[in-house]
């Protein structure tokens, strides 16, 4: 963990992560062609980090200089050591059915990115209303995972590679 972690770090980070997790789930979206509902869930997914770092972006332009260039709070500065370095091709390469897929994606939506996105907005947006907008953003997001119904059905969807 960086020190000298400012608010602007922070934001450029969890954009960063937002864009990598779109390249995550537009490769999902092409390994289960051969399950359009599937791939479309997928593409939805993608669109939903699109949203989120569109979100992010106007939180970043929204804060003046002086908000940016402060340290950013210790809760979200743990933020550096969660979302760099943890390899999406890596867990790409080991998808071998639907599940996977899923599993990887949970993880990835529970742990690292909503994670991240939720404390920033919470933090750094002013309305209440747009706040609750988010967390909304959020659980929809959340709840198309819900949609690939239980393990042993995922398990039966093979990825192509």
């Amino acid at each position: 963990m960086n020190s000298t972690d400012t608010v602007k770090d922070l934001l450029q980070l969890a954009i960063s992560a937002e864009k990598r997790a779109q390249a995550f789930y537009a490769e999902l979206a092409k390994m289960f062609r051969n399950a359009p509902d599937v791939s479309a869930t997928w593409q939805e997914m993608m669109n939903d980090e699109a949203l989120h770092e569109s979100k992010l972006n106007y939180t970043l332009m929204r804060l003046s200089e002086e908000e940016l260039g402060a340290p950013a709070p210790e809760v979200l500065q743990e933020l550096r050591r969660t979302l760099p370095g943890n390899s999406l091709e890596d867990k790409l390469r080991s998808i071998r059915n639907l599940d996977d897929a899923y599993e990887i994606a949970y993880w990835l939506e529970h742990i690292e990115i909503n994670t991240a996105f939720e404390l920033i907005l919470s933090r750094y947006m002013k309305s209440e209303e747009r706040i609750d907008f988010i967390r909304d953003l959020i659980d929809e997001h959340l709840g198309r995972l819900h949609r690939f119904g239980d393990m042993e059905w995922r398990q039966n969807i093979p990825a192509e590679k």
